[in-house]
């Protein structure tokens, strides 16, 4: 047979640890002199494809990038049942871990980019000198 004996409560002893109230700062994510999403002539995106992404905040402070994505938005055609030329977009998506991009990437977007195409840089996880992880701002360059 089980006997039942109250339970009593215990006092917590341990002081609560308060958390250091952090204010993200505002992020810029920067390629080659370029921030922001513009629009380059193809010319210079060809020039520039191969520069770092650099992560910034307006201080010396480095942020070190943990990984990003890319989207290489191209212009492609289909055919119709007659063979007529339908145009449309074809994509292009890979996450990377460091920068800058992939050779292969660079020699492919060099010798294939054309004007109305896209390539835009996202989900950009940074950390900063305190292990601290946060979002740096999408960067889309249009090429012109």
């Amino acid at each position: 047979m089980l006997a039942f004996q109250p339970v009593k409560a215990q006092s917590q002893t341990d002081p609560v640890q308060k958390t250091e109230k952090y204010k993200v700062p505002k992020l810029s994510t920067i390629l080659s002199t370029y921030k922001d999403s513009l629009g380059l002539p193809v010319e210079e995106i060809k020039k520039i494809i191969d520069k770092k992404l650099i992560i910034t905040d307006g201080t010396p402070l480095k942020y070190e990038i943990s990984s990003y994505q890319i989207l290489y938005t191209r212009n492609a055609f289909t055919e119709d049942e007659q063979g007529n030329p339908i145009p449309t977009k074809s994509l292009a998506s890979a996450r990377f871990r460091s920068s800058p991009i992939p050779d292969l990437w660079i020699k492919i977007i060099r010798e294939d980019i054309r004007k109305g195409e896209e390539i835009y840089f996202f989900d950009i996880i940074v950390k900063d000198e305190k292990g601290r992880i946060m979002y740096a701002p999408d960067l889309k360059l249009t090429a012109l």
